[in-house]
């Protein structure tokens, strides 16, 4: 009976921590006036408004235009500026002269609005059955349809390939972008991948 009694008593302190902890988390939200409120978030609309409720009882409602930041959750995912991509992938050939591949590039610049992206990048793939490397420069655009955390997406990617093959690059896509933090953001997205270039075959006969 000592040990199950002991047992009871740890539990319970435990959870008594554990409610005192939740209790106690509070949100800070920061206004462009100067003003600090700490309470629970009960409701919040993307880019609208944002209603707190302070250890008072009080519950406040302010419109998304006059917060400044939140603490304890990421700083606004800016909408414009500089922005850069690191992409990993592969495919599958279709078609007589199809060719599996993997693909690693990197594109850079400038994110004019919520909506439109406009950069140039530079790759390199790997083509299976040709054991030919493609180093594709190109330009690269994409265009969003919503303004949230999570948003859907179009991009095309055209250019020139050079190395070991040579050819016009196009690649459209479609996808989803979900922004972890103010600067990284993770995008998932499936495309074609169409790659021209001339192959020579050599026969040799007695």
């Amino acid at each position: 009976m000592g040990m199950k009694r002991l047992i009871f008593v740890i539990c319970a302190i435990l959870c008594s921590s554990l409610f005192v902890s939740a209790k106690d988390f509070r949100e800070v939200v920061y206004l462009k006036n100067g003003s600090i409120i700490k309470g629970i978030i009960l409701e919040q609309i993307p880019n609208e408004t944002i209603k707190i409720e302070t250890s008072d009882g009080s519950v406040w409602v302010f419109q998304m235009s006059e917060v400044l930041n939140r603490h304890g959750e990421r700083d606004e995912f800016k909408t414009n500026g500089y922005k850069g991509f690191v992409d990993v992938g592969g495919a599958f050939g279709v078609g007589t002269y199809g060719d599996g591949l993997v693909s690693v590039s990197s594109t850079h610049g400038y994110q004019f609005n919520p909506y439109f992206f406009l950069g140039v990048g530079v790759g390199v793939n790997y083509h299976f059955n040709w054991s030919t490397v493609f180093i594709p420069v190109y330009a690269d655009a994409r265009g969003y349809f919503m303004n949230n955390d999570i948003a859907p997406f179009i991009g095309l990617k055209v250019g020139y390939s050079v190395f070991d093959g040579m050819g016009f690059y196009f690649n459209p896509s479609v996808g989803v972008r979900f922004i972890a933090t103010s600067k990284l953001g993770l995008n998932l997205s499936i495309g074609y991948n169409m790659q021209r270039t001339d192959i020579t075959f050599r026969q040799y006969y007695y």
